[in-house]
């Protein structure tokens, strides 16, 4: 039986990722989409709430005095790891999933308290929902960002840098 040289390539069994299963690993997902933007988005509104609560309220306790730079802080990192989830790293997925959960409770522990106060925001009600849902999509993609890892380690074996 003669090869046929315009006939599709053959898998055979235990062979490596073809190359363009390697690439179709590395395109990024919805979810990975809504992971990545949904993290992204509660670290801008994670900002924003920060500056509100930095402009509008004065606060008598030095400990609780700290709690809107703080909040600043951790929208502003949200941006890098969201960039790098982005690009289906591995360990951007699972710092986005333990940023999300820190700034979904941390939220939700500060609504009650502040809320407990008299302080009301739809904002800060708005936060841990948004966190919450880049925590839940940054599980999901936890397995895509394996494989997009094992895909360009193959393909830097085989010479093609896919570090982009």
């Amino acid at each position: 039986m003669e090869h046929d040289p315009y006939a599709p390539p053959r898998k055979i069994e235990g062979d490596p990722l073809m190359p363009e299963d390697e690439m179709d690993a590395l395109r990024p997902t919805w979810k990975v989409r809504v992971a990545w933007m949904s993290l992204a988005a509660g670290g801008f509104l994670l900002i924003i709430s920060g500056g509100q609560l930095l402009a509008s309220v004065e606060f008598v306790d030095t400990l609780l005095a700290a709690i809107p730079y703080v909040m600043i802080a951790l929208g502003a990192i949200t941006f890098p790891i969201a960039i790098k989830q982005k690009r289906m790293l591995g360990w951007a997925a699972v710092a986005g999933v333990v940023l999300g959960a820190a700034i979904t409770l941390g939220m939700l522990l500060w609504v009650v308290f502040a809320g407990s106060r008299g302080f009301v925001s739809l904002m800060h009600v708005i936060v841990p929902v948004v966190s919450g849902a880049a925590t839940v999509f940054g599980i999901m993609i936890l397995g895509a960002c394996r494989r997009a890892g094992e895909a360009r380690a193959a393909l830097a074996e085989s010479g093609i840098d896919a570090r982009f």
